[in-house]
């Protein structure tokens, strides 16, 4: 019997994978980066603390850690409001800029001054992290993965909290990769694709309100990546609002639906009757039940929201629920596209327990009072023209992807997993054709058939060779 693929086997696959992605032989491929450790931080002032010309693109940050900053002199110790920023390709004004709890993916409630608290209500003070973001010390800890890519150049600088009227002292660590393509989740981005950053500052919101959290305009195809909220009320009957989604020039009836209501979106349920938790798909960093306040996180690396030709994210102040869902009610049914008569709408009740939930979280208030928001929304952006794939690279990429599963499933030899990688990369046809033709849902008996067929050819081949 042959032995199982081997770790250093599924590795090399997945480098061959980002080598026929972006075209760029695994050579050219190097790590850059710096630390910093005790560095001088004068107040209102931007100091560098890295700068790196791109060689062989596309080139990307992959790594940036603050541990914190220290105040001086007296001043408050309020780290947690201490900025940085990325000047991508030559930029004037950076196209990300944020606040180390917010690089961290916490909400702007979580003050340094109430990290130390505990219970339900409050920030517990206690380290946590995901695979893409974390806060690891009351003092900082705060690091990021979140790609962050260029095509020329890239400078990053740190800014001390705009409460210190003395030096600072910091510490700083960041890394990235040369001739490396992006991807979310398992999506290859195109080399054009760049992260932006759409920032709604405090906005308080009526009854029903809607309000954008982000827009892409015309031409401009893109991909979610981490969507933020802070908000607070009088009561917790915003939660019943639905994240709305209006990809690609979607009219106003049209929009996707991304939630059945706010802490839905955010993988809770019932207004967080658990309190807060923290994953790598969602997290609740802050939660007092007593002031109607949260601060919540989403991302969508393994959930891809897309667009291709702009969109708008949407989000509103408690909700409508009626009938199919438009751009003023949320569905309580699915309706086809030729059912989809929005004149017929039979307001609903919610059910019996949930309603009795609101009544309890509402109090003597009423349903809607204004409530306060504030969003950070991630995103990759590109321009439309740039996003479509060469159909024969993306043939091989399926072609690898397919050798890595039927190497685990038919337990292929290193050898043979070798030599059908390299006709893989050569564009050989015939490998190609057998390798499409492999699914996850094959027997272990037609795996085995199809790895015996694969064998073959590359024997054939080698005796064309050969002559």
């Amino acid at each position: 019997m042959m032995s199982p693929v081997s770790v250093p086997v599924v590795a090399a696959l997945s480098t061959a994978l980002c080598l026929v992605a972006s075209a760029v032989p695994l050579g050219q491929q190097k790590t850059f980066g710096h630390a910093i450790k005790n560095g001088n931080l004068p107040p209102n002032t931007d100091v560098t603390t890295f700068e790196h010309q791109c060689t062989v693109p596309p080139c990307v940050i992959t790594h940036v850690n603050v541990p914190s900053i220290y105040p001086k002199g007296g001043d408050a110790w309020n780290w947690t409001q201490g900025h940085v920023s990325f000047f991508v390709d030559g930029e004037l004004q950076p196209s990300i800029s944020v606040t180390l709890l917010e690089l961290a993916g916490e909400g702007h409630w979580n003050l340094a001054g109430t990290n130390a608290q505990s219970g339900d209500h409050m920030p517990d003070g206690s380290p946590w992290g995901t695979s893409l973001m974390g806060r690891t010390a009351k003092s900082g800890g705060v690091y990021s993965t979140l790609r962050v890519p260029f095509g020329k150049s890239i400078r990053t600088t740190i800014r001390a909290p705009a409460s210190a009227t003395h030096d600072s002292v910091f510490w700083f660590v960041i890394r990235g990769l040369e001739a490396h393509v992006v991807r979310l989740g398992d999506l290859e981005l195109p080399a054009a694709a760049r992260l932006r950053l759409h920032r709604l500052p405090p906005t308080k919101l009526e009854k029903l309100q809607l309000v954008d959290l982000a827009s892409s305009p015309k031409g401009t195809g893109g991909a979610l990546v981490r969507v933020q909220l802070d908000a607070r009320s009088g009561n917790f009957g915003f939660l019943e609002a639905c994240m709305r989604f209006f990809p690609d020039g979607a009219g106003e009836d049209e929009p996707i639906f991304l939630s059945s209501g706010a802490e839905d979106y955010f993988l809770g349920a019932s207004y967080f009757d658990e309190g807060m938790f923290k994953t790598s798909q969602a997290g609740l960093t802050y939660f007092n039940r007593s002031s109607h306040t949260l601060a919540a996180y989403k991302t969508h690396i393994q959930d891809p929201v897309l667009w291709r030709d702009g969109m708008r994210l949407r989000f509103r102040n408690c909700e409508d629920t009626e009938g199919c869902g438009d751009a003023n009610h949320c569905p309580n049914k699915f309706c086809s596209a030729a059912a989809r008569d929005l004149s017929g709408r039979s307001r609903e009740d919610l059910p019996r327990a949930g309603a009795q939930h609101l009544k309890r979280e509402r109090g003597s208030a009423a349903l809607g009072d204004l409530a306060e928001y504030s969003a950070l929304v991630f995103s990759y952006e590109w321009p439309q023209e740039s996003s479509s794939l060469d159909p024969r690279r993306a043939l091989q990429v399926s072609a690898l992807r397919n050798l890595g599963e039927l190497a685990s499933k038919a337990k292929l030899s290193e050898a043979l997993e070798d030599k059908a990688a390299d006709r893989i990369l050569e564009g050989e046809e015939g490998v190609l054709s057998l390798l499409m033709a492999f699914s996850q849902d094959l027997s272990e008996e037609a795996a085995n058939r199809l790895a015996r067929q694969l064998g073959r050819r590359i024997q054939k081949i080698e005796r064309v060779m050969q002559i």
